[in-house]
């Protein structure tokens, strides 16, 4: 199986090969994690919406490198890793409800969507870090909350996207599971 990011051939290894190319992890890690199924979450920087779809759909995987490439659109930039953070996740799922018009929808929906982020997205976003107030959020593959352990790495990205943004560069959240 092939999954929309390139690699992956068995269920669930996308994002860890994503990792592995990306993190230059090696490849016993990334055997150690490909059963280990669960809720991913990255956060990117790109020209716009809809150019990491762009890149994978035609990019091919460079045996030299041991990279996805595509001569014809630039890789967006992996500015944030999360791991089983639902409380994160389900932040980023109540905006995507709220500025969508997504009211029918379940927050349940709420994965593989690109999202794109605002200086007003990361300003509420920080207060609710900063303030202990992500919602409490679950799902089967989601882990327990991890607002404390992620609180620095919450913090890092919202000041890296800040400063993304002001360089002219969109930020989006994306996640699987």
């Amino acid at each position: 199986m092939k999954c929309r990011h390139g690699q992956a051939t068995t269920p669930g290894t996308c994002q860890q090969n994503i990792l592995k190319s990306t993190n230059g992890g090696s490849a016993e890690s990334t055997e150690q994690e490909e059963y280990n199924v669960g809720l991913d979450m990255y956060a990117y920087v790109a020209a716009k919406a809809g150019q990491q779809d762009e890149f994978y759909e035609g990019a091919e995987y460079d045996q030299d490198t041991g990279q996805m490439v595509n001569p014809n659109v630039n890789r967006p930039r992996q500015i944030a890793y999360w791991r089983k953070h639902p409380n994160l996740h389900g932040w980023m799922a109540q905006l995507w409800l709220r500025r969508e018009g997504n009211a029918l929808r379940e927050t349940d929906n709420f994965n593989g969507i690109e999202l794109e982020l605002t200086y007003d997205d990361l300003d509420e976003l920080e207060y609710a870090v900063q303030n202990n107030r992500l919602p409490s959020t679950s799902g089967f593959f989601f882990g327990e909350g991890a607002d404390d352990y992620y609180k620095p790495s919450d913090l890092k990205f919202i000041q890296e996207a800040r400063a993304e943004m002001f360089l002219g560069l969109k930020v989006f959240y994306n996640s699987s599971w």
